[in-house]
């Protein structure tokens, strides 16, 4: 399974529904079903131009110690770049300088 294959489900599928699929069916190992709200979440902010947004994580779930994670790191993370508006060049132009925090 591959972004072809993400494509495809995009394209056939809900939103919800494809975000599920693959956050719980094309990443190993499967991130915890209590994520795809987290993921959808960094997928709005990154579309709206937001990146730097911080998105509480649930309880007990931490990110390089925090207790927070920026939407292009959970974009990263969960390999959610095919979610992204195609017109969103700022976020595809950054380079991992320009994120730092």
């Amino acid at each position: 399974m591959g972004r072809a294959t993400l494509q495809g489900m995009i394209e056939q599928a809900t939103f919800a529904q494809a975000l599920a699929w693959h956050i719980q069916g094309n990443l190993y190992p499967p991130p915890p079903s209590y994520m795809v709200d987290v993921a959808r979440q960094a997928i709005e902010a990154c579309n709206a131009g937001d990146i730097t947004l911080e998105i509480e994580l649930p309880e007990g779930t931490l990110y390089r110690g925090r207790d927070f994670a920026r939407p292009y790191e959970i974009v990263e993370a969960f390999h959610l770049e095919a979610f992204l508006d195609e017109s969103d060049d700022e976020y595809a132009s950054l380079s991992d300088t320009d994120w730092e925090d």
